[in-house]
């Protein structure tokens, strides 16, 4: 047997107490076995568990791509003479026809130097001249290339170059950064005649390579002009880059819906939704030969997965009415092992058809009773609200921080308005409100303070751009109240007066509600994290807000309670099984360290009894010695 590190085997009694110790540590270890193989086992279920959870986390991607409607609002845009201008389209963009004729394209505006003969010789002028307001100091010693370099430092909005025409023909060439009228490089010399020198002016003209000069252009016969020949503020979701100018060419201008990009978005969302019914259908097979089931047989937490899965997808989409309620009108269906099927000729169809009623079916929807509330968005706890929809009452409106001054016609006394404490405005005796209203917007303005200045009901006021109790300033005047100014600020000179909004307050579906300037949102129950804007100037009943969520909708918030969360529905399964793991670890060590004692006191046991023996046949041999001694005495005296 070992005890230690020391062989100790039956050196007396000759048994192999080592194999003896390690077939009944054997008998003692069965249990870990088992305990180890199902650590073993669940460690796989463990990874099983996880590749299911990406694939719900994959759903969970696709199916919120396709619930923001940006690929149902895809569009597409042709011209017929790609050669004269280059058309692209984004979500949203009215479809339409049009006709586009350009007269003529955006320049930017070029001048040139004279010719000088060597770029390294000094020009021999000196002087002082601008450029767009900037100055330009040039040295007698200075040659054209430091000419060059002195205007681009200047960042005067041109960029300067010297263009080599031969070996004795060089010349600076300015050209405007900025394309259009708008951008015409103004030369200006503060003394002298150095631009004639220079050659930039001939007898008080401008030697012009390129004419600033506007793009213009007729949509649908209505005259346009721009100052650049990108433009993007033509058509809403359109973008042009005009390539050639032709005053007798029309050209034709489609905006189409790309409904291909709306169908490879739901193709998407099927095979991910496939993807994960097909794993779980895998893993929920019962073997009736072995008579076991695969990993996620008889899980509560899978069913529960597999059920609502089905639900989510398939539920009809019928709170705001329509149409179109149940997927199998736009082409998706269910086999018989509960994967999706898609007709894409018929989703084809219904989009060319209906394609409001594919929106509301496979996105968020909303429709509020009252003009004062409008829907902004929802989050993936919202639920939809079904035809009753969700009561919205508001107690308190949103109003911004505003100032009033006294009722008073002019100013009596010269005063000085600070505003936030750093911007400070100086207004006159015999200021009009008017006056001095429009002071303080030049001030407001030029710092970019989100306040404006008015009259109103024979008052100066100041008002916040924005609503809600986050947005206030503050005034201090050089004046005490009724002293001749406008009353603004504290009641004394210098005191600060502080002035804030109010956020509005309500519930929405009789939940509580969080407000934030005019922006109310859900906070609690099915309502949570459904946001409205309220521009409502009075408190109330403003009547219910129907919210109905479509296909891609609901996917998106299941597979986040099941995947996408630290309190999810996989997480917890995931969860379970790791504590089991750990438990089952600690059990197995527990039961280690048992049998590591047993080892020993078996160890101990036969290294007791081989000293036992060891003294025994000692003590044994001792008494044969003499006893054969006793013998041999006997035998002498006999003799």
């Amino acid at each position: 047997m070992a005890l230690g590190t020391t062989s100790i085997d039956g050196l007396i009694s000759g048994l192999d107490t080592t194999s003896i110790i390690q077939s009944l540590a054997s008998i003692r270890s069965k249990p870990i076995d088992l305990l180890t193989e199902r650590i073993t086992a669940r460690s796989q279920d463990i990874q099983s568990y996880q590749a299911l959870s990406a694939q719900v986390l994959t759903l969970l991607s696709s199916a919120r791509t396709l619930a923001t409607g940006a690929a149902l609002n895809a569009r597409s845009v042709t011209a017929s003479d790609p050669q004269a201008v280059l058309a692209t389209a984004g979500a949203g963009a009215a479809v339409g026809t049009y006709e586009l004729i350009v007269d003529q394209l955006a320049q930017n505006h070029k001048v040139s130097s004279g010719t000088v003969a060597d770029t390294s010789a000094a020009l021999g002028v000196s002087g002082d001249f601008l450029i767009n307001d900037q100055t330009i100091t040039l040295s007698a010693a200075d040659d054209l290339t430091d000419l060059r370099d002195a205007i681009n430092s200047a960042q005067a909005g041109v960029t300067a170059s010297i263009i080599n025409v031969s070996s004795s023909d060089h010349r600076l060439v300015l050209r405007s950064q900025t394309s259009g009228a708008d951008g015409a490089i103004d030369l200006d010399e503060e003394g002298g005649d150095l631009l004639e020198t220079l050659g930039f002016l001939s007898e008080g003209v401008l030697n012009e390579l390129q004419a600033a000069q506007d793009a213009e252009f007729r949509l649908d016969g209505v005259a346009v002009t721009r100052s650049s020949n990108s433009v993007d503020d033509l058509l809403e979701g359109v973008s042009l880059d005009l390539l050639q100018a032709d005053p007798d060419g029309a050209i034709t201008l489609t905006v189409s819906a790309n409904n291909q990009a709306a169908v490879t978005a739901v193709q998407k969302v099927v095979a991910d939704y496939n993807a994960v019914v097909s794993a779980v259908n895998k893993g929920m097979t019962w073997d009736t030969d072995t008579e076991t089931g695969g990993v996620f047989f008889a899980d509560a937490s899978i069913l529960s997965l597999q059920s609502g899965l089905h639900e989510n997808a398939m539920r009809p989409v019928a709170t705001l009415g329509g149409s179109l309620t149940v997927l199998s009108q736009i082409g998706i269906t269910t086999d018989r092992n509960g994967l999706l099927v898609l007709d894409t000729a018929q989703l084809q169809e219904a989009l060319a058809d209906n394609p409001t009623g594919v929106m509301q079916m496979l996105t968020t929807g909303a429709e509020t009773a009252s003009d004062e509330v409008e829907f902004v968005s929802s989050g993936t706890s919202t639920a939809d609200s079904g035809a009753a929809g969700y009561a919205v009452v508001v107690t308190q409106v949103a109003t911004r921080a505003t100032a009033q001054s006294a009722e008073l016609a002019t100013l009596t006394q010269d005063e000085a308005l600070t505003i936030n404490g750093q911007y400070t405005v100086q207004l006159t005796a015999g200021m009009t409100l008017q006056d001095a209203a429009d002071k303080l917007n030049t001030i407001l303005t030029g710092n970019r303070l989100p306040l404006a200045a008015g009259v109103a009901d024979g008052r100066l006021q100041l008002q916040s751009s924005f609503y809600g109790s986050n947005y206030g300033f503050s005034i201090v005047s050089s004046l005490d109240d009724g002293a001749g100014g406008t009353d603004l600020g504290g009641t004394e000179a210098g005191d600060t007066q502080a002035y804030y909004g109010q956020n509005v307050a309500g519930t929405i579906g009789g939940k509580a509600a969080r407000g934030w300037g005019q922006w109310l949102t859900g906070a609690e129950g099915g309502v949570q994290d459904l946001k409205l804007l309220i521009t409502s100037a009075t408190t109330g009943d403003k009547g219910v807000v129907k919210v109905s969520q479509g296909f891609a909708s609901r996917l998106a918030a299941y597979a986040e309670r099941a995947a996408g969360t630290d309190d999810s529905l996989l997480t917890r399964a995931t969860t379970s099984i790791t504590n089991e793991i750990s438990d089952l670890t600690e059990e197995a060590q527990s039961l280690q360290d048992s049998v590591n004692a047993y080892v020993e006191q078996l160890q101990l046991k036969f290294a007791t009894m081989e000293g036992v023996l060891a003294k025994n046949k000692t003590l044994l041999s001792y008494l044969t010695t003499q006893v054969e001694g006793l013998r041999g005495l006997t035998t002498d005296q006999n003799t």
